[in-house]
């Protein structure tokens, strides 16, 4: 019996330490991966976030931060297809192209229009001008992102009330709020490269 023992529980062990071997060596494998994949959506929109902070005052952690809650770094449908990485609806005075997508505002699942950009380019710059109207002006008196994003939201750029304090936790925990200090030292990409020198985009933290 205690040879029989031996002969199951041994082998049992085994099984079970290399398969939590497999899964420790799987688990930051998987991380990694989604790091890499966030760093590589932040370094795409960081060229024009600076260029819209050189050129209209709006802080790029600002840019940044909405981008990454809004589109959910990048994945969402609006995103994706249309470039749309901040929500933007159409209203009555956008001319553009238009597209019907589901939503949720104040809790209330629903479908509302949405601009339609060609390019991510588009988009971000799209953004720009959207901010640029009267209704969000006093947000321009604002330097740093987290002032900017609750300005922004207390002028109606998202019903939600927990919109700011969403954004703002972004900007805080992949200390964003860098790329606003950056806003006077030297071209685009000495801005990028001293910013993420300092590799303060960590992994898992942020929605």
């Amino acid at each position: 019996m205690k040879f029989l023992f031996s002969r199951i529980l041994i082998p049992g062990i085994l099984f079970l330490a290399i398969g939590w071997q497999a899964v420790a060596e799987e688990a930051p494998a998987k991380k990694t991966s989604r790091y890499e994949k966030q760093k590589q959506f932040v370094l795409s929109l960081l060229p024009q976030a600076l260029s819209l902070q050189a050129r209209k005052g709006i802080p790029a952690s600002a840019t940044v931060g909405m981008a990454i809650y809004e589109s959910g770094w990048g994945q969402s449908a609006l995103a994706r297809e249309h470039h749309n990485l901040h929500g933007l609806k159409a209203g009555s005075t956008w001319n553009g192209e238009v597209v019907t997508m589901p939503t949720v505002d104040l809790g209330v699942r629903q479908y509302a229009e949405f601009r339609s950009f060609a390019s991510p380019a588009s988009g971000l710059e799209g953004f720009g001008e959207f901010l640029s109207s009267k209704q969000y002006q006093s947000a321009f008196e604002e330097k740093t992102g987290p002032a900017f994003v609750t300005k922004v939201a207390a002028a109606g750029y998202c019903p939600d009330a927990d919109y700011s304090a969403n954004v703002k936790k972004i900007i805080e925990e992949r200390n964003l709020g860098l790329l606003d200090t950056a806003a006077g030292g030297g071209s685009d990409r000495r801005q990028q490269e001293k910013y993420w020198r300092k590799q303060q985009l960590r992994p898992g933290a942020g929605r």
